[in-house]
């Protein structure tokens, strides 16, 4: 009878999987890469801050922190770079000192 393969075992070619290397990847790595990754940590801090506050979405979490449009919060969180005037007003906003944006928390305990 020859060969036969069931339709559930082959694709169609347009289903098989491409293979895909994601951004962060691609680039090179930079001493910026560091205080770039504590500002994004330190603004999902911020953000979870926020929710516990009552400002829930991302459109009034924007506003709040000076972003103006969520979009901007969106594409801050999904990996572009946060400047530092950006870092500052988001320092500013949740009340927090100078640089704090920059600095690693995550071994940090909470206050009593």
């Amino acid at each position: 009878m020859g060969n036969f393969t069931t339709a559930s075992t082959r694709l169609a070619p347009h289903r098989h999987r491409a293979i895909h290397t994601p951004r962060r990847e691609l680039r090179t790595t930079s001493p910026d890469d560091g205080v770039q990754l504590n500002r994004r940590t330190n603004l999902r801090g911020a953000l979870i801050e926020l929710d516990w506050l009552g400002v829930c979405s991302y459109e009034n979490q924007a506003s709040f922190l000076g972003l103006g449009k969520r979009l901007v919060l969106t594409e801050l969180l999904r990996g572009a770079d946060i400047s530092a005037p950006v870092a500052r007003d988001i320092e500013w906003a949740m009340q927090k000192r100078r640089g704090w944006m920059d600095e690693d928390h995550r071994n940090e305990t909470l206050d009593d």
